[in-house]
């Protein structure tokens, strides 16, 4: 008897000292910096269904290709994402919100690799706006087609600007 008491002890002991299991990470859309987190993270795993849901509906099917695609290209080349927001960027209106980001891709090393177009160009800064839309149910999701209509203006304007 004493035996099992003192087994039972120290079994108790040991399952007390082991550090609750950690909580998954679970994507939140109900701010734009949430959904930017969400959005990143989807790009940064691979993982073009969390990247496709943090998508406004109306584009995910198509988005959701073009993240496949580069996804699919990155890892022919066995090359990681890592995407930066810059300090600063973020612009919040009522029902809009952008944010700037740069795209690095690195090896297996961890050396940085060159980030290429859709034609092979390579890009000397990837960088890009984002534009996250408030949907009809308060929730955020970025906005491929305003995406690209900022990206437009950016261009022209720094042609304009040179």
């Amino acid at each position: 008897m004493r035996y099992l008491l003192s087994l039972l002890v120290l079994t108790l002991a040991a399952c007390g000292n082991e550090p609750p299991p950690e909580k998954p990470w679970l994507p939140r859309f109900d701010t734009p910096e949430h959904a930017t987190e969400a959005y990143l993270r989807g790009y940064e795993t691979a993982n073009v269904e969390l990247g496709t849901m943090a998508t406004v509906p109306a584009e995910r099917a198509t988005h959701g290709r073009f993240l496949r695609a580069r996804i699919d290209h990155s890892r022919k080349r066995n090359l990681q994402w890592s995407i930066e927001v810059e300090e600063g960027s973020a612009e919040h209106g009522a029902d809009y919100a952008r944010i700037k980001v740069f795209y690095r891709l690195y090896d297996e090393e961890g050396n940085p690799a060159d980030v290429l177009a859709d034609d092979g160009r390579v890009i000397k800064d990837a960088w890009s706006w984002l534009v996250f839309l408030r949907q009809p149910d308060g929730s955020w999701r970025m906005s491929p087609s305003r995406t690209a209509e900022l990206m437009e203006l950016d261009r022209k304007k720094r042609a304009a600007a040179d």
